[in-house]
């Protein structure tokens, strides 16, 4: 992804009350317990979807998207994804980096149309594909390695890729095929000793 713009979509609640309530708020029931009694309330909320630049030297807020009451985040993914070839005059990102839970044929389809690459976190509901590409890549060797800082631990990296076959289609609803990319980490366990555990206990004479 080196040299190219890349963005990213992420759901985010705001507004949340439990005493103010509008035509467009969600709501859930909370449990709790006051002087010993379990007491249920229901809290009022907001909940949007928002695309920002996440890789360029300036990390703009693109576009957000309000969820409506009983609408899931990838429906509001999808009405504000296709609003934003209108909202910029060029296209503002190359790659669109997708949660699982967006990676919904529509959206697939729409980014493809728009002429986006895409990045998605492979889980188990797609779960067709999840498996495929674990059997596929299980009995092939790394074709990559490297090293990666993270939270100042030292992780080794190997990358397994269908690169070299002719892909693995993405869902019966998307069956265009995609490469899938597996990442193995692993981080070095340090095992320290103290000074005294070379030590050997002391002799005893047996006398008490």
């Amino acid at each position: 992804m080196q040299g190219r713009i890349v963005a990213a979509l992420e759901g985010v609640e705001v507004l949340s009350s439990y005493s103010r309530c509008g035509d467009s708020c969600r709501e859930r029931r909370v449990s709790s317990r006051k002087g010993g009694v379990k007491v249920e309330q229901v809290p009022y909320y907001h909940r949007a979807v928002r695309c920002q630049i996440i890789r360029s030297p300036v990390k703009s807020f693109l576009a957000l998207e309000w969820l409506q009451p009983n609408e899931g985040e990838d429906t509001a993914a999808l009405r504000l994804l296709g609003k934003i070839p209108d909202l910029y005059a060029s296209r503002c990102f190359d790659i669109l980096q997708l949660d699982a839970l967006y990676a919904q044929a529509p959206v697939l389809q729409l980014a493809q149309n728009i002429g986006w690459d895409l990045v998605i976190s492979l889980k188990q509901n797609q779960r067709d594909l999840y498996q495929s590409a674990v059997r596929l890549l299980a009995h092939r060797p790394a074709h990559s390695s490297c090293t990666a800082q993270r939270d100042g631990k030292t992780y080794q990296v190997q990358l397994g890729d269908t690169r070299d076959t002719l892909g693995l289609p993405f869902s019966q609803d998307y069956p265009p095929p995609v490469r899938v990319v597996r990442s193995e980490e692993t981080s070095p366990r340090i095992i320290t000793a103290s000074a005294n555990s070379n030590r050997k206990p002391p002799l005893t004479n047996g006398s008490g």
